[in-house]
């Protein structure tokens, strides 16, 4: 089983993304609402994809990312932000993220990212 766990501080968001993804048989979707929630889930779960929002309260995406690879180097991470600035993909590239998915996005856009990663991941 796959586990995702899905960061942003927009609850309704982060469950029904979970939902979603809980349809597919092979999939344990997490949900952590703050990037400290989420660093603890990350410590407890180990899961082996993350999907990120750039912009949370508390802290952003690049601060849940540095702290995801630093335990967990190979996870693949997908940033979720309406910013689609090349410094912010070039910031995301130096701590080794290749996946981004644009707000707004569908949940099949999604779904056929997920399926990718996990294809060239061999997860």
């Amino acid at each position: 089983m796959k586990k995702i766990l899905i960061v942003d501080e927009e609850k309704d968001t982060a469950n029904t993304l979970a939902l979603f993804l809980k349809t597919n048989k092979d999939i344990e979707a997490i949900v952590a609402f703050s990037s400290s929630e989420a660093c603890l889930m990350i410590e407890k779960h180990k899961p082996q994809i993350l999907m990120v929002d750039l912009k949370l309260e508390e802290e952003n995406g690049f601060a849940i990312t540095a702290c995801a690879k630093k335990i967990l180097p190979k996870a693949a991470i997908i940033v979720v932000t309406c910013y689609n600035y090349e410094s912010v993909k070039r910031k995301f590239k130096s701590l080794d993220v290749d996946y981004f998915l644009p707000k707004p996005f569908k949940l099949k856009d999604l779904q056929i990212l997920i399926e990718k990663i996990i294809k060239e991941n061999l997860l």
